[in-house]
């Protein structure tokens, strides 16, 4: 049902009836890891079609990129209640083009994580999520990022470099180069 929405109200009305089915999964005796697996499988499809309503709507993407899942999705066990955790990693560009390609990432990320809180998802207390700039980056400078998070080493670093590890690629429009 979720592959062949066609809307964002589609989907949120597709999600409502979430509960029913795990109560269902629930009460056929199955393992809780598969029921957190199964609602992250529909966590999956719910992000990967906003993604490409997102790409409808802003037209395609100016360079390679993936949108990663952190934390309890990217770990495969979400629960009915769960925050956003995600990022964008680009190709690298030159520094003259870096700003419209991450402003175009920007919005798609923007438009994404609007419509995952809309649809049951809540935004991240921690704004962990790729609608912030500071989760939105080429591969360069994701590498450098991870450089400081290592040799820093401060609280807030070794919270973010947590978070880092939990991760699951959601979508990705080529392999992006290492």
């Amino acid at each position: 049902e979720i592959h062949s929405a066609n809307s964002v109200e589609e989907i949120v009305n597709i999600r409502q009836r979430q509960p029913q089915l795990v109560r269902a999964l629930i009460a056929s005796g199955s393992r809780a890891k598969n029921v957190t697996r199964i609602i992250t499988a529909v966590s999956d499809s719910i992000v990967v079609k906003y993604i490409n309503f997102a790409i409808e709507q802003l037209g395609e993407p100016p360079v390679n990129f993936a949108f990663v899942a952190l934390g309890s999705e990217g770990r495969e066990e979400q629960t009915l209640i769960t925050d956003q955790d995600n990022m964008i990693i680009y190709d690298n560009v030159t520094d003259e083009q870096d700003s419209s390609v991450r402003e175009y990432f920007l919005k798609l990320s923007e438009k994404v994580c609007n419509w995952l809180n809309k649809t049951g998802y809540t935004y991240c207390n921690g704004e962990v999520m790729a609608k912030n700039p500071k989760w939105c980056m080429s591969l360069a400078n994701w590498k450098e990022q991870f450089r400081q998070w290592v040799e820093v080493s401060a609280p807030q670093d070794f919270r973010e470099f947590n978070i880092f590890f939990d991760f699951l690629c959601k979508w990705y429009k080529s392999i992006i180069d290492s």
